[in-house]
């Protein structure tokens, strides 16, 4: 299946992205998107209308989860478990969205499609 939407994969590694890319284009997604830092997330939003984000909970200060909330713009954060910043953080300016490592492609997959 070819999904027409752009993803953005948000994480400082970029290991770590390229594995996402990789993981996603396996399952027909194919206009799959990075950025390393917060710049690199504005910039994106600025110029495309539609897109879905994975946000790595590392890069999503107040500024980009409200920016994503205020936009409108389909995205879930993706983080450590457990981990205190993302229970303070998440609490805080109410991000719902959130998978905790280890995730499998297929739980990732199914997030993206259940929330587009």
């Amino acid at each position: 299946m070819d999904y027409a939407i752009p993803i953005l994969v948000c994480h400082q590694n970029e290991d770590f992205r390229f594995h996402l890319r990789e993981m996603l284009s396996k399952h027909g997604f194919f206009h799959v998107l990075d950025a390393g830092n917060a710049e690199e997330i504005f910039s994106f939003m600025n110029t495309e209308k539609k897109f879905f984000a994975i946000v790595h909970m590392d890069l999503a200060d107040r500024s980009i989860v409200r920016a994503l909330q205020e936009s409108e713009k389909k995205h879930i954060f993706i983080s450590q478990p457990d981990s205190e910043k993302t229970m303070i953080l998440s609490t805080q300016v109410g991000v719902h969205q959130i998978l905790s490592f280890p995730f499998s492609s297929q739980q990732l997959v199914e997030k993206i499609i259940k929330n587009q």
